[in-house]
Order: structure tokens, then sequence, then C-alpha cells
């Protein structure tokens, strides 16, 4: 089970009429959902991995820091909620380190291993996205979809495994 841990204001859909610049001024709701859902998965002796962005880790490190100590993988999900398809590899990297350092500022102690991609943005046009988490120490990405008929993400040709 994975889940994406980033507050109702972070998605792209709302990037519109909320921008970046907004974000400090907006209710955090992310951590009383987050806290049940920890509770369920508690009570199911059920384990997930939480692609933390590094937004998120900035302003609730405590949550982040009890994800950890209940035994669930972190993963990273950017700093800023970025679509890879509107970024610059040298962008794309600035993002990837500074969620990074976010998350390890919670003082965790597990390794960051998993990149999932905001909006699932790892598409044909920005497959150079994986050398990018390389250089950080990914070691998995979970952001492509097999399909071809999203117009927003999807590699056709993409393996359906690991």
């Amino acid at each position: 089970m994975s889940i994406d841990l980033e507050d109702w204001f972070c998605v792209y859909v709302l990037s519109q009429s909320i921008g970046r610049q907004h974000w400090d001024s907006c209710e955090l709701r992310v951590e009383a959902s987050t806290r049940k859902i920890l509770h369920l998965l508690d009570q199911h002796n059920t384990r997930a991995t939480f692609f933390v962005l590094g937004y998120v880790a900035d302003k609730l490190p405590q949550l982040v820091r009890d994800i950890d100590a209940a035994g669930h993988e972190i993963a990273t999900h950017g700093y800023n909620h970025q679509l890879i398809t509107k970024l610059t590899p040298e962008e794309f990297d600035r993002d990837i380190a500074d969620g990074l350092a976010a998350i390890k500022r919670c003082g965790i102690k597990q390794d960051i291993i998993g990149f999932r991609a905001p909006s699932f943005t790892i598409v044909d046009k920005t497959r150079w996205a994986l050398d990018v988490l390389a250089k950080h120490g990914i070691r998995y990405d979970s952001s492509v979809f097999p399909i071809g008929f999203h117009p927003d993400y999807g590699i056709p040709d993409a393996p359906l495994g690991p």
C-alpha cells in the first residue's frame, strides 16, 4: 500500500487558484487524516510506503517521525509538488535535493530509496528524471503507468513489474 503525503492545497489541479506563495496561509489538514490512516494501518498490522512531500516534512516533522517509528517506509515525493513535465533537469534536481533534505531534517532513521512523481509525470519525455533520481540514491520509482491513453501520464511500453 502506498500513500502520497501531501496536503489538499499542494495538488497541481489547484495551482492556478492557490499558488505556491500562498501555501503557508492554507489550513493544514494532512496531519489529522494521516493519524487516522496510521491508526487503521496499526489495527490491521499493515505497513505502507509514504511518499512524503518535503513541504509537509518541514511543516510536520513529528508526523514524519511517527510514520517512521510505526515501521512504515518513507519515500520522497519531491519538495514542491511540481510536475516533472514542467521542470528542467536542473529544477527537478533541486526539488529532489530539497525534498530529501526536508525528510532528513525530521531525524528519521531509514534511508530514502523510493520516489513517486507528482501526478505520475515520469513519461517518455521525462525519462531523464530517472538519472537525476539515481544521482540522489533513489533506487526505485513508483511513477510509471504502463498505459498510453492518458493525456498526462503513462509510458505505453513500460513493463508491468518492477
